[in-house]
């Protein structure tokens, strides 16, 4: 993790590397496929990758990471094919089928979603095992090693790059969070699609905050990240119905009809009382002062 006092240039390179790690650690477990919390793990660590890069790009800018943007979403779509069949078939799925044990439909349905599910890990497999992936641990490595971006700063300029990364980090924090309270504002009746996105806000800061909460008090930082996570798992909660219910445009015809109007029905009668749930996180998380901020 990052420690106080490091300079900036030490903590971008420590943070790619130790994502590499996690990234490389769960490869081999996400090829095998014999439980969804490799594809989980990785998918994480590419997610925490590419907020990585977008937080760090004006202060390090290289051609090296550029380049790695196309090989890493390609990475995270097909991590994300796998991973939400995995969270429908043990969600949804599994709560539609608890339902209506009997019903052979359902059967068939869930039938084609582990044949959807088997397809995703075919192609994560492939590109696994093939030459993108490996260029792509060989070109993350270099970068963590030869800090590519203190080339493109003049040496008679030291500029942020040398300076503490608490300046920095407090800097990114306090922008992401003034952009979640701005999301978040009259959260009981904003739409759904406002949801969606105020998650994907929620994602970013967390990740930042992940980052960064070694180099400030302790406690504070872990309540704050613990009320935020909670908020985000409630957010997720309605993302995923949602992403259920588009997985259904990938079945059969003879499924479709009936699966779509299934699924469609369980979401929208779960979405009142998630709603419920995520009012009283965003309440939580509201309450829970910026840690990185000195207390008043």
């Amino acid at each position: 993790v990052v420690v106080p006092g490091q300079v900036l240039t030490d903590s971008i390179a420590l943070i790619i590397g130790q994502l590499l790690d996690v990234m490389l650690y769960w490869s081999g477990p996400a090829c095998v496929g014999a439980t969804p919390l490799a594809v989980h793990q990785m998918r994480v660590a590419i997610r925490r990758l590419r907020s990585a890069f977008s937080i760090f790009k004006h202060v390090a800018p290289c051609g090296p990471i550029t380049a790695l943007a196309p090989a890493l979403r390609d990475l995270a779509t097909c991590l994300g094919g796998a991973r939400d069949w995995d969270v429908f078939l043990g969600g949804t799925g599994a709560q539609i089928q608890t339902l209506f044990p009997d019903d052979r439909r359902v059967r068939t349905l869930l039938a084609s979603a582990a044949r959807h599910r088997e397809s995703a890990y075919v192609a994560l497999r492939a590109f696994l095992t093939g030459p993108v992936f490996r260029e792509l641990e060989v070109a993350l490595a270099c970068t963590a090693a030869l800090r590519p971006w203190d080339d493109a700063q003049p040496a008679t300029q030291p500029g942020p790059l040398q300076e503490d990364t608490s300046v920095f980090a407090a800097a990114i924090l306090t922008r992401r969070y003034r952009r979640v309270q701005k999301a978040g504002r009259h959260i009981r009746t904003l739409p759904v699609v406002a949801l969606h996105e105020l998650r994907k806000d929620c994602k970013r800061l967390r990740y930042a905050a992940e980052f960064f909460q070694p180099l400030f008090p302790d406690k504070p930082g872990r309540k704050f990240i613990r009320k935020l996570a909670a908020l985000q798992e409630e957010l997720g909660m309605l993302n995923d119905g949602a992403v259920a219910s588009g997985l259904m445009s990938h079945l059969g015809r003879v499924e479709r009809g009936y699966a779509a109007g299934l699924v469609g029905g369980f979401v929208a009668a779960n979405s009142e009382h998630l709603r419920s749930g995520i009012n009283d996180a965003w309440r939580h998380f509201r309450a829970s002062p910026a840690f990185w901020h000195p207390p008043a």
